[in-house]
């Protein structure tokens, strides 16, 4: 996939394929028509970098989509969208960035699932464990990217996902339970929740803001440098 775009016009085409002779005969014609449109025009080709975003589920039609894209001049933003939910998605290239801000939480609803379990039958010492999830709050915003991993998109939060702590992250949070003045036999049962690999559950999520592109500015620096669409030649 990539992106035909008109510096004169500021239209822009969506291609499925490098290959023109894979496009479906609907593609063919709305690409043939474009080509037409802007014979004359400087056109050039915006290539995905594979960082993306949504606006909501990618599965809903009227979700905007923004797909960072690259050409010989640097970064873009590819950004999709419709009217109505008969029209088909349109595109257009803005010269912005793709900035991205990463929060890690706890999930405090699994995490009291896994420590009612851990538990049964004994009562939860409810005071004593919402001070030791504060902690593990804390403990999470001192980590960085190495520190945990994805598990799994939310399809109904696209910028959320779930995740854990390498063991490496999460193994203060264990060795530290006496801390908090649990009972030893309270200790052994919480410490029993992190024989699943997964515990403590984190809510990962992803803040993505625009800003505009520095004119030097490179995120991509191994690009293709053969058949780039920076000419008015016309393309093929």
């Amino acid at each position: 996939m990539f992106f035909v775009h008109c510096d004169r016009c500021h239209r822009t085409f969506r291609s499925g394929a490098f290959d023109g002779s894979d496009l479906d005969p609907e593609e063919r014609i709305d690409r043939d028509a474009f080509y037409a449109a802007h014979a004359g025009c400087t056109l050039r080709r915006f290539e995905p970098t594979g960082r993306a975003m949504a606006s909501g589920p990618w599965h809903e039609p009227m979700t905007e989509r923004w797909l960072e894209v690259c050409d010989r001049d640097g970064l873009g933003v590819a950004i999709g969208s419709r009217k109505s939910i008969d029209e088909p998605l349109s595109w257009r290239i803005e010269r912005m960035v793709l900035d991205e801000q990463v929060d890690v939480t706890l999930d405090r609803e699994l995490f009291w699932d896994a420590v009612e379990r851990s538990m049964q039958p004994v009562p939860v010492p409810q005071r004593q464990v919402s001070a030791w999830a504060n902690h593990v709050d804390n403990h999470l915003r001192t980590l960085g990217p190495a520190d945990w991993v994805i598990l799994f998109d939310d399809t109904r939060c696209p910028d959320q996902s779930a995740g854990c702590l390498t063991l490496t992250a999460r193994s203060p949070l264990e060795s530290g339970l006496r801390s908090f003045g649990f009972a030893e036999d309270v200790v052994h049962r919480l410490a029993s929740a992190f024989n699943d690999t997964e515990f403590p559950p984190v809510r990962i999520t992803r803040r993505i803001t625009l800003r505009p592109a520095a004119p030097n500015e490179r995120r991509v620096q191994d690009r293709r440098q053969d058949g780039r669409l920076d000419s008015s030649e016309f393309l093929v």
